[in-house]
């Protein structure tokens, strides 16, 4: 495979005349990108830049024959990130399934602990009954995360 040149403009291409004006008139819309890591799709905010020169792309993917092009320094200023390829079992894969749980956990940890508040205030129930309703919640997790949560739920 040969390299494709590369420069310091990013490129986004369009379809249509019609969109690169709205882009130039409203800036760009971001849209969602459904990926797939660890098994889990999820959804990528996304507005797409490539920094290959034009006339390079015919061996890429043809997103149109509209484009506009803005320097690399602007993509900084503005916080853009290239895109990232995942494989399978990566590092980066795994990192991100593991901020995937993190994040999991820590909205139903909250999640648990206003409902153990609203629980112990509004039903006044035991300690048997609340761990009892837990276990309908805590099943999808594996038995190390449900031992954290039922002891931080205690």
């Amino acid at each position: 495979m040969t390299e494709l040149k590369k420069t310091e403009t990013l490129f986004h291409t369009t379809k249509s005349m019609d969109n690169l004006s709205k882009i130039i008139l409203n800036n760009f819309n971001v849209s969602y990108s459904s990926e797939i890591f660890s098994g889990f799709t999820t959804l990528i905010p996304m507005v797409s830049f490539s920094n290959v020169l034009l006339f390079e792309t015919k061996s890429q993917i043809n997103y149109g024959a509209y484009s506009i092009g803005l320097n690399k320094a602007w993509g900084i200023q503005n916080k853009l990130h290239p895109e990232v390829y995942n494989y399978d079992n990566s590092y980066y894969e795994t990192s991100l399934n593991d901020l995937r749980i993190l994040c999991e956990n820590s909205q139903f940890l909250t999640e648990m602990n206003e409902f153990k508040n609203k629980t112990a205030f509004n039903l006044k129930t035991t300690n048997a009954d609340f761990n009892q309703i837990m276990q309908q919640f805590i099943h999808r997790f594996d038995d190390g995360g449900q031992k954290i949560i039922m002891e931080f739920l205690n």
